[in-house]
């Protein structure tokens, strides 16, 4: 059975995607799709690293999908099939659409389905008051064919698409000699069954000669308008009823809102801003428009209840702070991580699987042997190197005998020697040629959120000193101004050693300093250099998180 992409459940690392993140969701999709076919998805929340990428690139696999926003949108939402009607339809038309739509607007469309404008109930109201100007037909330039349905009338003779573009419209009540001080040339009169009146109203040049009652037209008289090139149109209505009604012809167009005026969505917008707009305006009803401003049809409030939430697995994080825009909006199933127990919160059970160990990676690994799956080479591959990157060639003090047992067997699979791939792997990483200091402060970089205050930790590891000393001269003047972009009152960043098993922690903000010398005693910033000098640290889930926390609740 083809599963539709709508249908499909996202599985998806956090924002700033390190290398465990990217490749555990790329073997855990693998495994999930092994289990039940083309269900799951491997997505991203943010961009590859050029250590990722490396990776991605020797085992030649895929990147996950991008996928920065899993907000419920409109397409999720029931929108309303509530056809369009042409510009030149009529009034009648438009108030006879809503009242069996049930929607008091009506959307305006061209012969392509691209939306020209709406006119609402309102909009009709004001059009009826129109009906003591006897020009609106002619000014307005309404089509014959208009005044035919209006009536439910019958063409005698006459083009039902002729536009009318002059002449008033009157009631021919009067006897016949009176015509010659109201009647003129292009006038649009209503008469009864009286054939004098007929006649000389078609005499005078009258363009429309409505005949009401369901008066029979004679011969003579067809054959007369003609010859006068006038419309003749028979109708059961009387002259008072149809004086009532014919105002209804007007064109819709004319009393339109055109779609440069129209509040709009797409099925790409976010149900939130539909949600703010609706506060905002007014206006009831809203198009929604495809490609080309095709319409779709329209939302109310009683459509905003979304119908289909996209489902997510979480891997290597459940903090919200590092998780997809629009979270809240999502359905969460599983959470796949090994890091603190952070703060989302479900309101149906969900699958939690969360193990001190010092990656991802190392959990996926275990729930291919518990489900007895095998593991091929380029899998092998890619969560060796989510090892790898993750315990710092298992030097790291977050480093478990499990992860290590881990990765002698990944790479007995993969062939490959971990020293080795160690190397490539963080000479791809601490490459700086053509990065900027943006590039090289987002690529692992988290956000926490502790007793109200916002901070991020970044992390870039490095072999060599004269990349790590560039590095370092990057961010100096970059991290400040990554305060006012993300939020935050303070921000670190780890330069890691991976020769000297150390790091170099570079801070902004008012209480940064004050809070590193607090979670790390003894140690303290030096005139001569640049933040302070962590020597042993190199974890920032073990040896620096839990100390800045520490350090904020004194």
């Amino acid at each position: 059975m083809d599963i539709k992409v709508d249908d499909k459940i996202k599985v998806i690392g956090h924002k700033n995607p390190d290398t465990d993140s990217i490749c555990s969701v790329l073997a855990y999709t693998n495994l999930k799709n092994k289990l039940d076919p083309g269900r799951y998805e491997a997505c991203r929340a943010g961009e590859i690293s050029a250590e990722t990428q490396y990776v991605l690139d020797r085992f030649q696999v895929e990147p996950p999908k991008a996928c920065f926003n899993v907000s419920s949108k409109v397409e999720d939402l029931d929108v309303a099939d509530v056809p369009g009607i042409s510009p030149m339809a009529s009034l009648r038309e438009a108030w006879n659409a809503m009242r069996d739509s049930g929607y008091t607007t009506q959307p305006i469309t061209d012969e392509e389905g691209k939306l020209l404008g709406v006119v609402t109930l309102n909009d009709l109201s004001k059009g009826n008051m129109d009906a003591l100007d006897a020009y609106v037909l002619s000014r307005e330039k309404t089509p014959v064919q208009n005044i035919v349905d209006v009536l439910e009338g019958e063409i005698v003779t006459g083009d039902p698409k002729e536009i009318l573009t002059k002449g008033k419209v009157l009631v021919g009540a009067g006897t016949p000699d009176a015509f010659e001080n109201t009647l003129l040339e292009g006038d649009i009169v209503m008469v009864a069954n009286r054939v004098d009146a007929q006649v000389a109203a078609l005499n005078m040049g009258v363009k429309v000669l409505i005949v009401c009652l369901g008066a029979d037209v004679s011969k003579q008289i067809s054959e007369l308008g003609a010859s006068k090139n006038s419309v003749i149109i028979k109708t059961k209505y009387d002259t008072y009823a149809a004086a009532r009604l014919i105002i209804q012809a007007v064109p819709v167009n004319n009393m339109m809102t055109p779609i440069s005026e129209v509040r709009y969505f797409t099925p790409e917008t976010p149900v939130t801003e539909v949600k703010e707009a609706m506060d905002e305006t007014r206006h009831i009803h809203f198009p929604v428009l495809g490609q080309d401003e095709k319409y779709i049809g329209l939302i109310s409030r009683r459509n905003l209840e979304v119908k289909n939430h996209e489902k997510l697995i979480l891997v290597d994080h459940q903090e919200t702070t590092q998780c997809v825009d629009g979270l809240a909006d999502a359905q969460l199933l599983e959470v796949i991580d090994h890091h603190k127990i952070g703060d989302i919160q479900t309101s149906d059970p969900i699958y939690f699987r969360c193990e001190p160990v010092g990656c991802s990676a190392t959990i996926v690994t275990s729930l291919y042997e518990e489900k007895g799956v095998k593991i091929e080479p380029k899998i092998a591959g890619l969560l060796l190197s989510a090892l790898i990157s993750d315990t710092l060639l298992f030097r790291s003090p977050t480093c478990t005998p499990r992860d290590v047992e881990t990765g002698k067997k990944l790479a007995k699979i993969a062939g490959i020697e971990p020293e080795e791939l160690a190397e490539n792997l963080f000479a791809a990483g601490e490459n700086l040629e053509g990065k900027t200091a943006e590039d090289v402060c987002y690529q692992d970089f988290k956000l926490f959120e502790h007793g109200g205050i916002r901070f991020g930790v970044g992390q870039a590891s490095f072999m060599s000193s004269a990349n790590m000393q560039k590095a370092e001269e990057m961010l100096l003047e970059y991290l400040p101004k990554t305060l006012a972009k993300d939020g935050t009152s303070m921000v670190f960043f780890m330069l890691t050693s991976v020769k000297e098993q150390g790091s170099r922690m570079l801070f902004a903000g008012d209480n940064a300093e004050k809070t590193l010398e607090t979670a790390f005693a003894g140690q303290s910033t030096d005139d001569e250099e640049p933040g302070i000098m962590l020597p042993g640290v190199v974890s920032r889930k073990k040896q620096v998180i839990p100390n800045i926390l520490g350090a904020l609740d004194k």
